[in-house]
């Protein structure tokens, strides 16, 4: 039986397991980007589907691709080394 799921556990138990911390500095440190892979990512977005998060749709990322990818690219490149995301 699966101590931590209460309908299969005889006992209660009011503590949660302890999961070690996970660093993942090291994968997004290894994640390149250049002005033409962004470029690529952008042709083949679904112009089909809704808006993101961000409320751009991808119609309008997909028609600005000769004119986006570099500020985006610096805005990528930018994120992991501030360790912060943009904000609104």
């Amino acid at each position: 039986m699966n101590s931590f799921h209460p309908s299969s556990s005889k006992e209660k138990s009011d503590t949660l397991p302890i999961f070690p911390r996970k660093s993942y500095e090291e994968d997004l440190m290894s994640v390149v980007f250049t002005p033409g892979t962004v470029k690529e990512e952008l042709k083949q977005l679904n112009v089909s589907k809704a808006a993101g998060p961000d409320k751009i749709y991808h119609r309008v990322l997909k028609e600005l691709n000769d004119i986006i990818p570099m500020p985006l690219y610096h805005i990528y490149c930018q994120s992991p080394n501030e360790e912060t995301l943009p904000s609104d």
